[in-house]
């Protein structure tokens, strides 16, 4: 129904839309609007439980493929665990030959 009165509206001249593709200052995307205000919602929880005069956070990114496997490097980075498996070959080794 929407498409049919799409197409017989009369609608000759339709205003440029370039001019409302930027985004406000301070925008985030979702999922990181989600965790900062996650975040803020459990600091107030603590803050109403005890008192809290400072609050720090560090921001770290581990490299957990290096926490396994200090020697890694390079291509070795692509390769990951089923590199040199058939997956066939893999699946039947990691339950025991049995369905």
């Amino acid at each position: 129904v929407v498409r049919r009165h799409r197409r017989c509206r009369k609608t000759r001249y339709r205003q440029a839309r370039f001019n409302n593709r930027k985004r406000p200052d301070g925008w985030l995307a979702p999922s990181l609007k989600h965790r900062v205000e996650t975040t803020l919602t459990w600091v107030n929880r603590l803050i109403s439980s005890c008192p809290i005069t400072d609050i720090s956070m560090e921001l770290v990114r581990f490299d957990t493929q290096k926490l396994l496997n200090p020697e890694i490097s390079g291509v070795e980075y692509q390769q990951g665990v089923l590199f040199g498996y058939e997956l066939r070959e893999y699946l039947l080794t990691k339950w025991q030959h049995q369905c």
